[in-house]
């Protein structure tokens, strides 16, 4: 793969007049520019600098070549164009660039290379260019150091899976992982991909300094976040939404901070792995959580269609009850986990209406300072010929028993001592009155 890079800086003299990329003058500014540049008068692909120095050539500077990108008349049409050819032999001083920019343009500023200044007008300006782009030869806007954006960064379409836009943070050259991660700003929405496929974001702290709105809205299929941190400092709103089947949150963290009280993730369907969410609440996730931490949460119409917690740690938010699997999930599991923190009501229960449900895996762990109400420990869940959830323990042969409960009587705390868990087929068996808390 060979993949073309762009920049996104706070460098001195970064500006969205620049030519983004891939290379990068002092102060991250642009490595030539020219006052007096024309197209030809026939298809407008080809540019000459009438500057006298040559693209570089004259005066000891940075000759332009082929792979540059450079921003053509910077003051009225702002079009980032490929160089794809260069002629510099005599006094032809002419370059070909793709897309082109109209015929006859004359006395027309140009910036070549040249880091650009607020990452939604980088994503935007990158996209304009979208089918220019090889297969295998994907975009890369590299994010340095912190930026804010001008604007919501709003995408609707136009990228493959041989070509996916890929936005990722980075310290001092492409594709390494930074030490911190660079922080893009906003106080509204800051990323909106709508129906936008085939995107990959790595590596960055996006930061929603407003309510009211969503932070990443991942609506289109194929989004993946990679060692993100997405993070809301005040107000409600989500900030995590819409995630489509097949996309990805990968080793990111969704946290709340200050007094911000919207929803960690809304309506998500991807995978969600080696996550960790804080201080909030997760509403409506229908796609998978495997090997993530949460603290301080709590969830809300959890666990439909794909949906499933595996090896996972929770401790839910005080006051709140713990996981809640909604009449019409299918498939849902529960699986190696342990829930902490309920002091009433319960760690996890599931409808009975739910189709094909396990609601409890083997080594599953409560800590819970009453279990006056813990629904989810006292049923056991079985498919029975129909292929619906019974707790009826009078199972005719074509039933089958899945994932018996511990069973805890009413008003009976559990304490588990790991070291002196029985283990059984179905489950675990605790007996009422163990002491000596999760040990082992």
């Amino acid at each position: 793969m060979s993949i073309v890079e762009f920049y996104d800086t706070s460098g001195s003299a970064h500006s969205d007049l620049n030519g983004g990329g891939p290379r990068l003058g002092a102060n991250d500014g642009p490595i030539y520019t020219s006052a007096d540049v024309s197209s030809d008068g026939i298809s407008g692909s080809s540019l000459t600098d009438n500057s006298g120095n040559d693209w570089g050539i004259v005066g000891g500077g940075t000759p332009v070549a082929v792979g540059d990108y450079l921003m053509f008349d910077t003051a009225v049409q702002k079009i980032v164009v490929e160089v794809t050819a260069v002629s510099y032999v005599g006094d032809d001083d002419t370059i070909l660039i793709s897309p082109s920019v109209g015929a006859s343009k004359l006395n027309k500023n140009v910036n070549v290379g040249g880091a650009w200044e607020h990452p939604d007008v980088a994503v935007a300006l990158v996209e304009d260019l979208s089918s220019y782009f090889d297969d295998g030869s994907p975009p890369r806007i590299n994010i340095k150091g912190n930026v804010t954006a001008s604007g919501t960064c709003t995408l609707v379409g136009g990228w493959t899976q041989l070509v996916p836009l890929i936005v990722q943070g980075c310290e001092a050259t492409p594709g390494d992982v930074p030490t911190t991660r660079p922080t893009w700003t906003h106080t509204n929405t800051v990323v909106d991909l709508d129906d936008f496929d085939d995107s990959i974001w790595a590596d960055l702290h996006f930061r929603k300094t407003a309510g009211g709105n969503t932070l990443f809205d991942t609506g289109g299929a194929d989004t993946v976040l990679m060692r993100c941190t997405l993070e809301a400092t005040t107000g409600d709103g989500a900030l995590l939404l819409s995630l489509a089947l097949g996309s990805k949150v990968l080793a990111c963290t969704l946290t709340n901070t200050g007094d911000a009280t919207g929803r960690l993730a809304n309506a998500m369907y991807g995978l969600g792995d080696g996550c960790i969410f804080g201080n909030g609440e997760i509403y409506y996730h229908r796609g998978p959580l495997n090997h993530c931490r949460f603290t301080d949460v709590w969830f809300t119409s959890y666990l439909g269609t794909y949906g499933g917690i595996n090896d996972c740690t929770i401790h839910v938010a005080a006051g709140h009850d713990g996981i809640s699997v909604d009449s019409a999930a299918i498939f849902p599991v529960i699986r190696n986990t342990i829930i902490a923190g309920v002091a009433s009501g319960y760690a996890a229960v599931v409808s009975e209406t739910a189709k094909f449900a396990a609601l409890i895996g083997d080594h599953n762990f409560w800590d819970e300072a009453n279990a006056d109400d813990i629904q989810a420990a006292t049923i056991s869940l079985y498919f029975d010929g129909n292929g619906d959830v019974t707790d009826d323990p009078d199972l005719d042969a074509n039933d089958i028993p899945k994932h018996s409960s511990p069973v805890i009587g009413a008003g009976d705390p559990l304490y588990l001592d790991i070291g002196a868990i029985q283990r059984q087929v179905g489950g675990l068996l605790a007996h009422a009155g163990m002491t000596g808390g999760i040990n082992g």
